[in-house]
């Protein structure tokens, strides 16, 4: 049993057209150069937008950095300590002194305990809350 297809003379013209335009498009896409060289830009415009989609990345960037509230830093947890910048040795050192039921008062005492640099120190220290509303 043979099957054996035969094609009518229009759909062999379709064929053969459609073949043809395959071709044509791959000798185009093969020769045709689509680089772009040939684009014209101004510097000066173009320094200008970099800049301003600089500043709004920045912008962003800045928006997306977690806020620091006013906190008693007695009850850091790991993940409050983590977005601080403390380093899990410090957080251990400061939930080792609060097992021992022993409370942090100053800001002083509280470097002591963790042993976080100055520069963190620094930066963390005035959004400090203690119970009696003083900080050293």
């Amino acid at each position: 049993m043979k099957s054996h297809v035969t094609f009518s003379k229009n759909q062999r013209h379709g064929i053969f057209l459609l073949s043809l335009l395959i071709i044509v498009l791959q000798c185009v896409y093969f020769f045709v150069d689509f680089s772009g060289k040939d684009i014209i830009t101004n510097d000066m415009e173009l320094a200008k937008f970099t800049k301003e989609i600089d500043s709004l990345k920045a912008i962003e960037l800045e928006a997306r950095k977690p806020k620091i509230f006013p906190f008693n830093p007695n009850f850091i947890t790991d993940y409050k300590g983590a977005t601080l910048g403390m380093s899990n040795q410090e957080i251990d050192r400061l939930l080792n002194f609060r097992k021992q039921d022993q409370w942090i008062n100053s800001s002083k005492q509280f470097q002591e305990v963790t042993q976080v640099s100055d520069s963190l120190l620094k930066r963390i220290s005035p959004y400090f809350k203690f119970q009696h509303g003083y900080q050293s």
